[in-house]
C-alpha cells in the first residue's frame, strides 16, 4: 500500500479504485504526488521531489521551456517521474505495437489554437512510437491554418510526416496516426466522441483491438505505483522534451 497525494477528480477516484495498492494521504515524504501538469508544473514537481516524493505523477502537462525539464530530470535523480498524456495513452501505444517493417509513419491532426500546441506534441510522440526511435525534423513549412513536417528516425531512415490544422471555431481536436509497411497500424483518437481505436492489418487479415475502457487516470496511478514497487525510472520526461522540441520548432515555421 502507498500514500498518494494531491490525488483530486478523476485521479482520486482512481485511489479509490485501487484500495489495496493506494490511499490518500496528506504528506508528501514517501508518497505518490500527484502534479497539476498547468502552468508552474516543474516547479511544483521539485519541491514535491526536494519533499520526499517516492514518485510523481504529472496530470496532462502543457509544453514548458526543455531547460525547465532539464532541470527537473536532474534534480528527479532516482525518483520515477511519469507524466499522464492523453493524447499518448501508455496502454494505447501498447496496443499499436510497434511493426519492425514500417518504411513510412505519419500523423495528422486537427486542433483548436489553444489546443494546437499539445496535439502537435503528442502527435509527434506518436510518430516516435510507430518509427521506432527519436526523430530529427528535415523540414517544415507553414499552412493557411496549420503546418507541415518532414521528419526522419536516423537509423532505421524511416521517413515521418505531420500535418496539422488549427479548427476555427469550437470544435474536439482529433488525432490520427499511421505506419505502413508489410503491417500496417492506424490509430485513431477523437475527442468530440471519445474514440480510442487501434487496428492492425497484415496479408492475414485486419485485427481491431478491443477498445480500452480503463480511465486514463487509473492506468496512470497504477504505473506511477508499478514503477515505485519496481524501482524503475521511466524515460517519460526525455519523451517528452524530445517531443516538445520538435513540435515547437515545426510551429515556429508559421
Amino acid at each position: 500500500m502507498i500514500g498518494v497525494n494531491g490525488a483530486t477528480g478523476h485521479y482520486r477516484t482512481a485511489v479509490a479504485e485501487l484500495p489495496l495498492r493506494a490511499q490518500a494521504v496528506e504528506e508528501t515524504l514517501g508518497a505518490i504526488v500527484v502534479v497539476d501538469g498547468s502552468r508552474g508544473w516543474p516547479q511544483r514537481s521539485l519541491v514535491a521531489v526536494r519533499a520526499g516524493a517516492a514518485a510523481l505523477l504529472i496530470a496532462d502537462p502543457i509544453t514548458v521551456d526543455d531547460e525547465e525539464i532539464a532541470a527537473l530530470e536532474t534534480a528527479g535523480g532516482r525518483t520515477p517521474i511519469l507524466l499522464d498524456r492523453p493524447w499518448l495513452r501508455v496502454d494505447v501505444v501498447a496496443d499499436a505495437a510497434v511493426p519492425e517493417d514500417s518504411r513510412h509513419v505519419m500523423a495528422d491532426a486537427v486542433a483548436t489554437l489553444s489546443d494546437l500546441n499539445a496535439v502537435v506534441r503528442d502527435a509527434v510522440g506518436w510518430l516516435r512510437v510507430l518509427a521506432g526511435g527519436e526523430l530529427e525534423l528535415r523540414a517544415a513549412a507553414s499552412l493557411p491554418h496549420g503546418v507541415l513536417a518532414l521528419l526522419e528516425e536516423p537509423h532505421s531512415r524511416s521517413a515521418a510526416t505531420v500535418t496539422a490544422s488549427a479548427l476555427m471555431g469550437r470544435g474536439g481536436a482529433r488525432l490520427r496516426a499511421h505506419a505502413l509497411g508489410e503491417t500496417r497500424v492506424e490509430v485513431d483518437l477523437d475527442a468530440a466522441t471519445g474514440l480510442r481505436s487501434v487496428e492492425v492489418s497484415t496479408a492475414e487479415g485486419r485485427l481491431l483491438r478491443p477498445r480500452r475502457h480503463e480511465a486514463g487516470e487509473r492506468v496512470a496511478l497504477r504505473r506511477a505505483i508499478d514503477a515505485v514497487e519496481e524501482r524503475a525510472i521511466p524515460s517519460d520526461l526525455g519523451a517528452f522534451r524530445h517531443d516538445s522540441a520538435l513540435a515547437t520548432r515545426m510551429l515556429a515555421s508559421r
